[in-house]
């Protein structure tokens, strides 16, 4: 007998899954608004739900009908509590999948709801400009925009973020569809008169480093510009720039130059200055031996 039972149940399943065709989806939604579907012993059950014979409609409509499916089923009964949070919990990991963001779209918003959007769940301060990097500085098929914030005071001149979001797309798909991949913040300073920041001539700092000792770094270079009689220097010239033929052209050279990195490097600070992509201007110091200065101009090799 309890043989039997078990394989009417299979019997029945079978029957409501092939002749009513209603999805699984439909009953735990439908079955939830008045409870949820629990296991427990196959038993006989009066009335019932029929189908028509081609088995493609059913014969009661509407919720009723998709009601008395699971109520009525003899395998499953019904408890309203865990019906309303099985409900929930398929919403919420609906919920839980956002949009991609797509490049064209960010592209035709005004910088600070570009920002909004591509830095949504990050602290950010407000965006005043997006641009795209250089096509010949990034891997086939993926689009980097750039995404500065607006400058604010820190300690000796201003600081900002400037923001890097990766787009890819598809080989065969135009990068106009690329879709937001990941973002990550570098922070920028400048040494700078009071209640006057700008945008432009900041100066990015390496991990390792944080504001203050980049400030520090900043400082320094400016005595070295300004020359002293305790400065020693040790100078490379792999460009033939003529940067090494005396102290004077040393200074002369360097104060043409815009620095635009800072890092720190084996026990030593190192300013990067010149321009991006092209022939490097480094000078090292120890920070406990600021007065000898270690300058090196070379070739950056090629991406």
């Amino acid at each position: 007998m309890r043989g039997s039972r078990r394989s009417g149940c299979r019997e029945r399943r079978r029957w409501l899954d092939g002749a009513a065709k209603v999805s699984v989806f439909r009953r735990v939604v439908r079955a939830g608004l008045s409870g949820s579907i629990m296991r427990q012993s196959c038993a006989p059950v009066s009335g019932g739900f029929r189908a028509d014979p081609n088995g493609s409609r059913m014969t009661e409509s509407g919720w009723f009908a998709e009601w008395r499916i699971v109520a009525k089923h003899p395998c499953w009964s019904i408890s309203r509590r865990t019906g309303i949070a099985m409900i929930f919990s398929a919403l919420m990991m609906l919920l839980q999948q956002p949009e991609p963001i797509i490049l064209d779209e960010v592209l035709l918003l005004p910088p600070a709801e570009a920002g909004d959007l591509v830095l949504s769940g990050k602290t950010h301060g407000p965006i005043v400009s997006v641009h795209e990097v250089n096509a010949n500085m990034k891997p086939p098929y993926v689009v980097q925009l750039q995404l500065v914030e607006e400058a604010k005071r820190s300690g000796w001149g201003c600081s900002r973020t400037r923001w890097t979001a990766n787009f890819q797309t598809n080989n065969g798909h135009t990068l106009g569809r690329a879709v937001l991949k990941n973002t990550t913040g570098a922070p920028e300073i400048k040494l700078a008169p009071e209640n006057s920041c700008g945008q432009s001539d900041y100066v990015y700092l390496n991990p390792g480093l944080n504001k203050e000792a980049g400030f520090a770094a900043l400082m320094w270079l400016e005595g070295v510009l300004a020359g002293s009689d305790g400065q020693r220097f040790i100078c490379a010239d792999n460009t033939g720039s003529g940067l090494c033929d005396d102290v004077g052209m040393i200074r002369q050279k360097l104060a043409a130059l815009q620095p635009w990195a800072v890092t720190p490097k084996k026990g030593h600070i190192e300013l990067w200055l010149g321009t991006p992509g092209e022939a490097v201007t480094a000078l090292r110091f120890q920070p406990r031996v600021p007065e000898l200065i270690d300058i090196e101009r070379r070739i950056p090799p090629p991406f």
